[in-house]
């Protein structure tokens, strides 16, 4: 765990940068429009692949580079503890729940962001800390305040209702998808141990 590399974090980093890169500097926003969540689009055109694809755009620098220091810190913290394939899917499955959700509740034109992945992420995090003290104080060692930075001032600064209900949401699937990994990983050692017996 000391000097662990995140895979998968620094592999969805990419995306964003060359998504990024590719669309602001060759496409001139064309996969933008393709991929950001619209719920008109969706609904009436049927266009539910931007469910997928509007968590891998971002509104600019700032917001892609928060949002990847955001990624590679939940990387180092947990990706070595759930490993990669988990990391990913719990990344994904927060991002498309929270989409389907958050376009019934309100009537997004265009809204992008990783944050509702990231913030699932770190509910898998607050479960494995809760659940396992050497590893929170791992955790501990590791320091949160980046993350912790993060929650708070990603839900203050321009403060808005649809915002914090993105991190909301994100956040508790993210808790009950922590309680259920933990789950399957508890009862998967407790088999190892009784084969080994």
């Amino acid at each position: 765990m000391k000097n662990y590399y995140p895979k998968m974090a620094i592999f969805l980093i990419s995306i964003f940068l060359i998504l990024f890169v590719l669309d602001s500097f060759i496409l001139n926003g064309l996969l933008l429009q393709w991929g950001t969540l619209n719920k008109e689009k969706l609904f009436l055109n049927n266009q539910w692949w931007r469910v997928i694809t509007s968590p891998f755009f971002h509104t600019g620098i700032i917001h892609i580079l928060v949002n990847s220091l955001a990624i590679y810190c939940t990387g180092i913290l947990i990706e070595s503890k759930i490993r990669s394939i988990w990391f990913l899917l719990i990344f994904l499955i927060s991002n498309i729940l929270e989409r389907i959700i958050f376009v019934f509740a309100f009537s997004p034109i265009s809204s992008i962001g990783s944050s509702p992945g990231i913030f699932g992420l770190m509910g898998v995090l607050l479960i494995y800390c809760w659940r396992d003290r050497e590893f929170f104080k791992h955790v501990k060692n590791r320091g949160l305040e980046f993350l912790i930075g993060y929650s708070i001032l990603g839900n203050v600064i321009g403060f808005s209702y649809d915002r914090f209900f993105v991190h909301a949401v994100g956040f508790i699937i993210g808790i009950a998808l922590g309680i259920a990994l933990n789950s399957v990983f508890i009862a998967g050692n407790k088999e190892m141990s009784r084969i080994g017996k």
